[in-house]
């Protein structure tokens, strides 16, 4: 299931939920969605949780950063103190 759930947010999807949810649950999940908030399963957040934690650093899995850009590495800073989309266009 994790590999469908990383699949279909990398696809753009904004929430992921499971067959077993009760109608009541599926009704918020789809109000949180169309109101520009994602949501997932509780299920699916541990199993996420799960499968990420067992992950060694992207270091360690032989990514290298050395070939991006320096703006591209401009831009990762900015996201990681926190910057949103319409902050890093005006720092940038």
């Amino acid at each position: 299931m994790t590999v469908r759930v990383v699949a279909s947010l990398r696809a753009g999807a904004s929430g992921f939920g499971v067959k077993h949810m009760a109608l009541e649950d599926i009704r918020t999940a789809i109000r949180v969605v169309a109101a520009g908030d994602a949501l997932l399963a509780p299920g699916v957040t541990r199993r996420l949780i799960e499968h990420f934690a067992d992950r060694k650093p992207a270091q360690s899995q032989g990514r290298d950063i050395g070939c991006l850009t320096e703006r591209e590495r401009e831009v990762l800073t900015l996201i990681g103190v926190g910057r949103s989309n319409p902050e890093i266009a005006a720092a940038l």
